[in-house]
């Protein structure tokens, strides 16, 4: 059974799917098979159709966090409640929708203080 390749926090991440395991792994673009670390199991890893297009789009967020990506009916994603299944469209209509939200540098608008979190100490 394939690993299912998709972005976390900014890197291409695999989930073991071997039973209980609970492991994930780092993937280099492209990798075509996946050991994991944790309990051992080789898989071949699936990749969505242009994962450099999506990778492209993710990387013109600032904040490395919002840097997400999930194929679709993801189980992470569904049991979570957040999208899936993403086009490359969807991701840069997504980052539009959310742009107000950030001040320049990538901080929070909200966060007083400029792009560091002491602002939130006062």
């Amino acid at each position: 059974m394939p690993v299912r390749a998709y972005v976390n926090h900014s890197r291409w991440v695999a989930d073991c799917v071997r039973l209980y395991c609970g492991g994930a792994e780092l993937l280099r673009p492209g990798q075509s098979v996946v050991w994991c670390s944790n309990c051992t199991l080789v898989a071949p890893v699936e990749w969505p159709g242009d994962p450099q297009a999506i990778w492209d789009e993710l990387m013109t967020r600032p904040v490395p966090q919002t840097r997400n990506w999930y194929p679709r009916d993801h189980e992470v994603a569904v049991r979570h409640g957040i999208p899936h299944g993403q086009t490359v469209a969807d991701l840069r209509e997504e980052a539009a929708a959310h742009a107000h939200e950030l001040m320049p540098g990538g901080a929070p608008a909200g966060l007083e203080g400029g792009t560091s979190w002491r602002g939130l100490l006062r």
